[in-house]
């Protein structure tokens, strides 16, 4: 049978999910970010993968309100 292959391969997705959530909970810490987004940035890194990008971009482009 092929369970072999889809155990792997669900392994491998939930696995790179996994790691890349660690390294953005890790960016979140670096950032100075609270336990409770540090936790929620392993969960939801895409999420905060935008709000990011968001961030930075409008800190370049001289608009940033902070």
């Amino acid at each position: 049978m092929f369970w072999p292959q889809v155990i792997t391969a669900f392994l491998l997705v939930i696995g790179s999910y996994v790691g890349l959530g660690v390294l953005t909970a890790m960016g979140q810490h670096r950032r100075g970010g609270s336990a409770l987004a540090v936790a929620t940035a392993v969960l939801f890194f895409p999420v905060h993968w935008v709000a990011w990008y968001a961030r930075d971009s409008r800190r370049s482009s001289g608009s940033a309100s902070e």
